[in-house]
């Protein structure tokens, strides 16, 4: 059974399969993000050599992530499982709906997972040269850069 990352409405997390406790960490750090994932290999150890290893655990996907993001550049994000949209409304109001995204680069946008290039600041924050986590500058890594097919409008429902 694998080690599931996940976000909830606590936050990141990771945990053992689907019936395992999640060990939540703030979304961008490293360090917390470390530290829960080797409390879900604990666990996984746990119940391993508890005999419970051999236990079928089905795996249930979320079908849709939501979150609003500590950002100066995206006001809200929508992700669907099945469909593998990605869905993100920015503070400008504008709502583009990216195609075809991996999970993985779902939750490298959500965290922030990238450093910014540029300084600026807007009505809704500012940005230095280095700052990470940066939302804005993780759409326009996994996004923008690599060509992410997109379309202008969508629902976050």
């Amino acid at each position: 059974m694998p080690i599931v990352r996940g976000f909830d409405s606590e936050g990141c997390f990771y945990r053992y399969g689907d019936t395992g406790k999640p060990y939540h960490y703030k979304c961008g750090d490293e360090q917390a993000r470390k530290g829960a994932y080797d409390k879900a290999v604990q666990q996984e150890q746990a119940v391993i050599s508890s005999g419970g290893g051999d236990n079928p655990i089905k795996y249930i996907k979320l079908k849709k992530w939501r979150s609003s993001p500590d950002s100066s550049n995206v006001n809200k994000i929508m992700y669907n499982d099945e469909t593998k949209d990605l869905v993100i409304k920015f503070n400008s109001g504008d709502i583009y709906t990216y195609s075809n995204i991996e999970f993985e680069d779902f939750r490298d946008v959500l965290e922030g997972n990238a450093v910014c290039v540029t300084s600026g600041e807007n009505r809704f924050g500012s940005w230095d040269v280095g700052k990470t986590p940066s939302v804005g500058a993780a759409v326009y890594k996994y996004l923008v850069e690599r060509g992410a097919t997109y379309k202008k409008g969508g629902t976050l429902k």
